[in-house]
């Protein structure tokens, strides 16, 4: 009878080798995970990484170099970063907006503003699109309530895709932002800069004079996403800085006018439902500037370039009047 060759007899000590370090291997990426995850009261509005950009660091930059605090900020995410322009509005006005600004980071620049020893503005002006509420894969919505259980997982497999790494490895997420935030420090984007008074710049033509604009990636997204709870951030938001005695308005900007009809009828009901809510949590201090401007002002379909933002700014100047007397 033949013996078994020591290869046969050897294959499921391999087998049995390459499970063991497969089982360690999966244990320490638990572990790890678990380790990444306990921190997630900390990490909950400071994960995206975009803080650690260029532009929020030129912005604090010229923030810093003011001779004193601000009296009056404009706040928000891209469209007010760069479609305003404080200083053809009002003396010690600065912009302190910040590219992709998510509802849930709006604790976080609470923060951001204490650190640049802003505590008692005499006005804020706040604008963000309401898809910037939407429920992403950066806001970690899913760190509000318990991990799923395996059976929630097998339940609702295809329903709900990133169920499994909510389940069993969310710090994973926690560790991307890290990440992008280090890989955001290398990064420098030389084609905008930031004004003395914080507004970002870039050219003062459209990327493509004359051509239809490329329409944003949400307008893929599907409608029937706001409620209550995704604008509960910007009540916060709201009362705090009511509490310290500065007034806080709201700004409605203006989209490219091929973009804003497309807009309104994809996302009728959520867009009606978030000008019911801003109203009613900004008091009626809203100032409704969503009137499309000439093409030409435009850089892209939801950002004016150089001279429309010129042009904008000069048009909030006389509405923002009313606010800004003494």
């Amino acid at each position: 009878m033949p013996r078994p060759s020591s290869t046969s007899a050897s294959r499921p000590l391999r087998l049995l080798r390459v499970a063991l370090l497969l089982a360690l291997g999966l244990g320490t990426a638990l572990a790890l995970d678990r380790l990444a995850f306990s921190r997630r009261e900390s990490l909950h509005t400071a994960n995206t990484g975009r803080w650690a950009y260029q532009e929020w660091r030129d912005k604090q930059a010229a923030a810093r170099r003011l001779p004193a605090p601000p009296e009056i900020l404009f706040l928000g995410d891209s469209t007010m970063s760069r479609d305003l322009r404080p200083s053809l509005i009002a003396p010690r006005a600065q912009n302190l907006a910040r590219s992709g600004l998510q509802g849930v980071e709006l604790p976080e620049l609470d923060l951001k503003l204490g650190q640049l020893g802003i505590s008692h503005p005499r006005l804020i002006v706040l604008s963000m699109l309401p898809e910037q509420f939407r429920p992403t894969e950066s806001d970690l919505a899913f760190l509000d309530s318990p991990r799923p259980s395996p059976g929630d997982v097998l339940r609702s497999y295809y329903d709900r895709l990133n169920l499994s790494q909510i389940a069993f490895f969310p710090g994973t997420r926690v560790v991307k932002y890290h990440l992008d935030a280090l890989v955001a420090r290398q990064d420098r984007d030389r084609s905008f800069r930031i004004d003395s008074d914080g507004a970002l710049l870039y050219g003062h033509s459209a990327q493509n004079p004359g051509a239809p604009p490329k329409l944003p990636g949400f307008m893929a997204s599907q409608p029937g996403y706001l409620d209550a709870a995704r604008l509960a951030p910007l009540e916060t938001f709201v009362r705090h800085w009511e509490a310290r005695g500065t007034r806080v308005v709201y700004l409605v900007l203006p989209l490219h006018p091929e973009l804003a009809p497309a807009y309104e009828a994809r996302f009728a009901p959520d867009l009606a439902f978030y000008r019911a809510q801003v109203e009613r949590i900004f008091h009626g201090r809203v100032l409704d500037l969503s009137t499309p401007l000439p093409a030409a002002d435009y850089y892209d379909a939801t950002h004016l370039n150089a001279d429309g933002a010129a042009a904008f700014s000069r048009r909030v100047a006389e509405r923002l009047a009313p606010y800004l007397a003494p």
